[in-house]
């Protein structure tokens, strides 16, 4: 395949552009299994609600575990299936056309770039998106003291 012959700058590019999936299906992975355990300042969905109970703590990261594994995982297929077909398509040229790797870089850099960027703002703004729906939720299901909200409402009955 190409990729031994490519321009290294172009390969760290494709490499960094699926570190936001990646990290986004990572974590959210982390924070399905319940991790981190107890509310902390160091480590997870760190905002005062989340942090006020550990009910919370767990109903945020269920929540947001939940977000970043899905879109996680789509972004990181949509990244990695483009890498794949630039890869493929730019092997084909190189056969074809007889170019040589400086060309290849010339020509496909610029497209790549112009197609895994967007790609991966969007995960990251959906990353941003998923951390304010879980906030929003946190407020809609939790005191600000960390009680459901539920169970408030019952023992005012």
């Amino acid at each position: 395949m190409m990729l031994n012959n490519m321009n290294f700058l172009t390969t760290l590019l494709m490499a960094l552009m699926l570190l936001p999936p990646a990290i986004m299906l990572a974590f959210g992975v982390m924070m399905r299994c319940g991790w981190p355990k107890e509310p902390n300042n160091f480590m997870g969905f760190r905002t005062a609600r989340a942090k006020s109970s550990a009910e919370a703590w767990r109903f945020a990261h269920s929540l947001c575990g939940k977000m970043w594994t899905a879109s996680g995982a789509v972004f990181f297929a949509v990244q990695l299936a483009t890498i794949v077909i630039f890869l493929t398509v730019a092997a084909s040229v190189r056969c074809d056309c007889g170019l040589s790797d400086a060309q290849i870089y010339i020509e496909w850099t610029n497209p790549i770039t112009f197609i895994l960027t967007p790609i991966a703002v969007l995960s990251s703004i959906v990353m941003l998106i998923t951390v304010a729906i879980t906030q929003s939720k946190l407020c809609k299901n939790f005191n600000e003291d960390g009680t459901p909200k539920q169970a408030t409402q019952n023992s005012k009955k």
